[in-house]
């Protein structure tokens, strides 16, 4: 029975291990813990800088106009809606990322967050923006700054 027990035990150990490891990648979830803006935590082999973006409340603005980032760094953006009022996203056309991933032009409700987790890409500029129909437009606009 107690081998039985330290069996079960193990495969569901290594169950939960495989199902984290697995939730990688590029993701969009309500929630979570936000890092300091640009805090950098190591996990193994790799560093994870930890970005964090709000909204101007009142004004179509992130609360920040630049995030930077070190090439082939792994990077996570905290997306944090603000907004009393109205629905916003965090979106990136270079590299791939969405926040909401499901429907960013429908954007986060207000109150709400959600974070996404990429790889830096080369040295260069890449826009972000609010994919909210309007909002882009009316500047709602910021630049990932990727150097060396």
């Amino acid at each position: 029975m107690t081998g039985l027990r330290h069996s079960l035990s193990t495969v569901l150990l290594i169950g939960g291990l495989f199902i984290l490891t697995a939730c990688g990648g590029n993701t969009s979830t309500a929630g979570g813990n936000p890092s300091p803006p640009g805090a950098t935590t190591s996990t193994g082999a790799a560093a994870i800088t930890a970005l964090a973006v709000g909204v101007t409340n009142g004004q179509l603005k992130f609360d920040k106009a630049t995030l930077t980032a070190k090439t082939g760094q792994l990077v996570t953006v905290t997306f944090n809606n603000t907004d009393p009022a109205l629905a916003h996203s965090f979106v990136m056309d270079q590299p791939k990322v969405a926040i909401p991933q499901q429907d960013p032009a429908g954007g986060l409700a207000a109150g709400k967050s959600g974070t996404a987790t990429f790889t830096a890409p080369a040295a260069g500029t890449y826009q972000y923006y609010c994919a909210v129909p309007g909002h882009k437009e009316a500047g709602m606009t910021g630049t990932l700054q990727v150097t060396q």
